[in-house]
């Protein structure tokens, strides 16, 4: 894994990935929702230099990360993509 441009953009190599998955399954959904959570904790742990265990709200930690407001905003945006799949149930 490489993170430039102050971790706007992450490159991940040597990865395969599977088939085309059916957009229209809920499974997915919350699948995807599920990942791009576990990708802003991984990413707000490296930026903080906290582990999930030290961290007390997630969201407190976000905002006092000195880091550029477009980052915040697509951590902060992954972080609650699953509260997004369970308002729209």
């Amino acid at each position: 894994m490489y993170i430039s441009d102050l971790g706007i953009k992450v490159y991940i190599k040597k990865i395969k990935f599977g088939d085309l998955r059916d957009e229209t399954l809920d499974f997915h959904l919350g699948f995807e929702a599920k990942m791009l959570n576990n990708y802003s904790k991984i990413l707000i742990e490296m930026l903080s230099g906290e582990t999930e265990d030290m961290i007390t709200t997630t969201d407190d930690l976000l905002n006092q990360l000195q880091i550029d407001p477009e980052l915040k905003a697509i951590l902060y945006e992954c972080y609650h993509a699953q509260d997004k799949i369970t308002e729209r149930d």
